[in-house]
């Protein structure tokens, strides 16, 4: 649970992602913080395909995060440039309050830049 160090990039930070309502509950994206705001309580389902480049071998930790709390992590062993960019998917399920933010963050080990390229998605629906 929490915030990862100053490596930790939001999904997010430099593109827009399409966001679709039908309701007055809604999932919104925010442009100023790069989280997708709940506007209904519920359990929702995350599901997120990161295409990552690397400039070498790393160890990259992708989040899916409910505010600071992390709902599931993935440590993307062997994310190598010799398989650059490399598609990399993580999901969750979880419940959310009216008001809660849902993000997903990827970091890599500090010591090789990883940079999220065209491809990426994150998919957030509302179950129930």
């Amino acid at each position: 649970v929490g915030t990862a160090g100053s490596t930790e990039i939001k999904f997010g930070a430099g593109v827009t992602p399409a966001t679709t309502t039908d309701s007055s509950q809604q999932i919104v994206w925010d442009n100023s913080n790069n989280e997708f705001d709940i506007a209904a309580d519920g359990t929702y389902h995350v599901l997120a395909t990161l295409v990552l480049s690397v400039g070498g071998s790393t160890l990259t930790t992708i989040r899916i995060k409910k505010g600071s709390d992390v709902m599931n992590l993935y440590a993307a062993h062997g994310v190598h440039s010799a398989e650059d960019p490399e598609e990399v998917t993580i999901q969750s399920v979880f419940t959310c309050d009216s008001g809660d933010s849902i993000n997903v963050t990827f970091e890599d080990d500090g010591s090789t830049a990883t940079n999220l390229e065209r491809g990426s998605s994150v998919l957030v629906k509302r179950l129930f």
